[in-house]
């Protein structure tokens, strides 16, 4: 059985890959941002991963060349806050998974960016993450696995974020775990 090859991609930090590659035990092997430098990247990940650059913009071709031609089902590939749309070429040749921050089979008005602060600013009771398959459109892809949490009265945004980056972890950890070990 050949191993299945790990191929994440973000834009921001870091953060929440590096906290999915220590609970794993393992780091992707090939990180994918498109960020100019790696000033501002977690410091861990940074020193543990293989990095490949992506334009702020990418187009077709960029995608293809970090993601080669690899048979489906050799690959895993994730995306941590990635914020940006993947082009249709390029989900329907691989299986791409993102990690939404809101919980958009209830609430669909929170596809998009910013969900928690949507999710604060519309009074809702919950929210939650939702993992699902990346396609063109916009969080609108199946969905594979969902948690959800009330928000309590009172709740601050940064109190909102650390609960679903922490929900999003787990997950995370659950559904990488499955697909690299069978």
């Amino acid at each position: 059985m050949n191993a299945v090859r790990w191929i994440a991609l973000f834009s921001k930090s870091g953060a929440e890959l590096n906290t999915v590659s220590e609970r794993l035990g393992r780091y992707p092997d090939l990180i994918v941002t498109n960020r100019n430098t790696l000033d501002g990247v977690d410091k861990t990940l940074a020193r543990k991963g293989v990095f490949r650059a992506m334009p702020r913009a990418p187009d077709v071709r960029d995608y293809m060349d970090a993601f080669g031609a690899a048979p489906t089902g050799t690959q895993l590939i994730t995306m941590h806050g990635f914020m940006r749309i993947v082009p249709a070429r390029i989900c329907d040749r691989h299986t791409i998974w993102n990690m939404h921050p809101g919980w958009v089979t209830r609430y669909p008005q929170l596809k998009g960016r910013d969900p928690q602060q949507r999710a604060l600013e519309l009074g809702l009771p919950s929210t939650g993450v939702t993992l699902h398959r990346a396609t063109a459109e916009l969080d609108g892809g199946p969905i594979v696995m969902e948690r959800a949490c009330r928000i309590a009265p009172g709740t601050t945004l940064d109190a909102l974020c650390a609960a679903l980056t922490a929900m999003s972890v787990d997950l995370w950890v659950e559904f990488i775990s499955s697909q690299l070990n069978g």
